[in-house]
């Protein structure tokens, strides 16, 4: 009898764990499902926005400008940018002037013919001893739409020259 009874609370204790086991389960589910979505509204929310990313690549505004930031290990007496068309043409080569460490924005000046094409921003700092080293450059592009990993990790940035991971993204912007 007491063979019996200890049996039967075995079976409870069992059938407890089990239902315990499928209601963590059940929450990991939902709580999986949750950020999902919410990665994806938060993604959504992106598309049409202009964003600031790591890159060398953009598309010039209404006005043919490009917006951009330097980003400077140390101070520099001078920055120059080579700007260059869809086709590798070197369009203008201008001195910036000096940039103190850090990130630093900058525009160029195109025209209004230049509006919506494609161009590649070269930074570059003068040293010390009179030679150019590249620089990272972040530039505007407007996202067209985003592209989420598994479980909305791994969110890539889709704009009209490229994708590039979410962590590149140094600024959004209207």
């Amino acid at each position: 009898r007491d063979c019996l009874l200890s049996r039967g609370l075995g079976d409870v204790y069992k059938r407890q764990v089990e239902s315990t086991n499928n209601l963590v389960n059940a929450v990991e589910t939902l709580t999986t499902s949750m950020l999902s979505s919410q990665s994806a509204l938060q993604a959504s929310s992106m598309v049409g926005q202009n964003v600031l990313i790591s890159t060398d690549k953009t598309l010039s505004n209404a006005d043919g400008d490009v917006n951009g930031m330097l980003s400077l290990p140390g101070n520099t007496k001078n920055v120059r940018l080579t700007v260059t068309d869809a086709n590798g043409n070197t369009v203008e080569t201008i001195d910036l002037g000096a940039y103190n460490a850090g990130n630093n924005d900058f525009k160029w000046n195109g025209d209004a013919e230049n509006a919506g094409k494609e161009f590649a921003m070269k930074a570059e700092a003068l040293q010390a001893d009179g030679t150019y080293t590249r620089i990272d450059t972040y530039l505007d592009n407007k996202v067209t739409s985003v592209t989420l990993g598994q479980n909305g990790i791994g969110m890539q940035v889709n704009t009209a020259v490229g994708s590039t991971a979410m962590e590149n993204v140094l600024r959004i912007s209207g």
